[in-house]
């Protein structure tokens, strides 16, 4: 069918650009490029699946367990943008980044169906392997930004923490966390060299990140891929936890020559005051004009957390359905700390809390919130299902991901696989595209045929 077809090679082709797409023509040079192609690859699939639609005079639609969940969610984003304090910033995203808006819900509701109503198991494997290539091209550019490839592109201090195509160091380690463990089981299945070559990339990757939450969402996801399997006494499943506790070892090895998080704790200049016998509260209110001090960011992201739990419970509204989707730039200053004045970014714009579930939280309300913990809850009921190698890595990479946004927020590409992970578990137990009638074959004019024997008649006879 060429319809399947060309959303098969639209969704190949799409998940491959993905985290490697960005363009330096505009201000926000990576998520609102990433953006843009993620609307547009939910364009051209719709479109193909219109075209199928009219062409065999039916609806075409797969839905799963799953369904419900996303609609209940993308029905919350939808009443927290008629009620938002900014409907137009609700629909559209907070400015450049343009991520999170309620036209990003319904893209990625039409994705996910889309995929587990014409995508199959052997086509869903190329697109896995296409993913798998995606991230080492962006791991390998990662690892060459610590040396310094394209240090003089980028105001940021590149070298010192990478963030690749990502556009920023905890982005690209929520990208590794998720597509790590993918990678590594499905290579390990056909080439166990090449599969821990590829892990010791990504891992000394996310190293070169320095991202905190990094590190511990990509740990959370290597423990639960080796205490899943162990909770389950089959030897096949016993044997296959003990492969995982190799990539735990080297992973940790890796952090103590290379970094960790402990290194920032001895290596931050309130540490380094305290040996030198300076008192705390004179360090923390001294700044130097040659060595100004930088607050840090665990302390800011207790301040913001306070502001935006304080901005939840405002009011009945709030704390029902939120200030409107994407609003957080502009409803935090009602509740925000005097204590965020005396940082070192009072000035800067928080357009997030720094905390996945708080955003919700003070955006979409209590609604926004449960509805997203539905989605998630069966989306582990769909990995769990049938537990495979593959569900396998796709829950522990979905579950470390969930641990590092606690701490940050999501962007489009890592919310794409938020949604399409489930799809891929979905599609991996379908064998076959979905079944069409055939078109009609062209009439043709009836031809006589002469019965058997037949002579002409040559005369009456009375």
């Amino acid at each position: 069918m060429p319809e399947q077809k060309a959303i098969f090679y639209t969704f190949l082709s799409y998940l491959f650009l993905l985290p490697l797409f960005f363009l330096p023509y505009n201000f926000e040079i990576f998520e609102f490029n990433k953006t843009i192609l993620t609307f547009t690859a939910a364009v051209i699939i719709l479109a193909f699946w219109l075209i199928a639609a009219i062409r065999h005079q039916k609806i075409i639609l797969k839905t799963s367990i799953l369904t419900i969940p996303m609609l209940l969610f993308t029905f919350s984003q939808l009443v927290s943008t008629l009620t938002s304090v900014d409907k137009y910033l609700s629909i559209w995203g907070y400015y450049s980044r343009f991520h999170q808006s309620l036209l990003h819900s319904f893209a990625y509701l039409l994705l996910f169906h889309a995929y587990i109503t014409w995508i199959p198991k052997k086509q869903t494997k190329k697109i896995i392997q296409v993913i798998i290539i995606s991230t080492f091209l962006v791991s390998l550019y990662g690892f060459l930004q610590h040396f310094g490839i394209d240090a003089n592109y980028w105001v940021q201090d590149v070298k010192n923490r990478v963030f690749s195509s990502l556009g920023q160091p905890n982005w690209l380690a929520s990208w590794l966390i998720l597509t790590t463990p993918l990678g590594f089981i499905y290579l390990n299945k056909h080439h166990q060299t090449t599969s821990y070559l590829y892990f010791i990339l990504n891992t000394i990757t996310l190293l070169f990140t320095k991202s905190k939450s990094g590190y511990l969402g990509f740990l959370i996801a290597l423990l639960l891929l080796i205490i899943i399997p162990s909770l389950n006494r089959k030897k096949t499943s016993l044997s296959f936890s003990k492969t995982f506790l190799i990539p735990l070892i080297i992973f940790i090895t890796a952090s103590f020559f290379i970094w960790n998080p402990a290194n920032l704790y001895l290596n931050s200049p309130a540490l380094k005051n305290s040996r030198s016998n300076t008192a705390a509260n004179t360090a923390k209110l001294h700044v130097s004009a040659s060595q100004p001090l930088i607050t840090s960011s665990s302390d800011i992201r207790k301040i913001v957390w306070a502001g935006a739990v304080k901005l939840w419970l405002l009011n009945p509204k709030n704390t029902l359905i939120g200030t409107g989707v994407e609003t957080f730039a502009f409803t935090y200053y009602l509740t925000r700390p005097a204590s965020h004045n005396l940082t070192s970014e009072w000035d800067f714009i928080y357009n997030k809390a720094h905390n996945e579930y708080l955003n919700f939280l003070a955006t979409t309300g209590l609604f926004g919130l449960l509805t997203y913990f539905i989605l998630i809850f069966f989306s582990y009921l769909v990995f769990i299902k049938k537990l495979t190698p593959m569900s396998l890595a796709l829950l522990s990479g979905l579950s470390g991901y969930l641990v590092a946004i606690f701490f940050g927020f999501s962007i489009t590409p890592t919310t794409v696989l938020l949604y399409l992970f489930p799809a891929l578990a979905i599609s991996l137990t379908t064998d076959h595209p979905p079944t069409l009638p055939h078109p009609s074959p062209p009439s043709v004019p009836l031809v006589y045929q002469k019965p058997a024997g037949y002579r002409p008649c040559l005369g009456y006879f009375p």
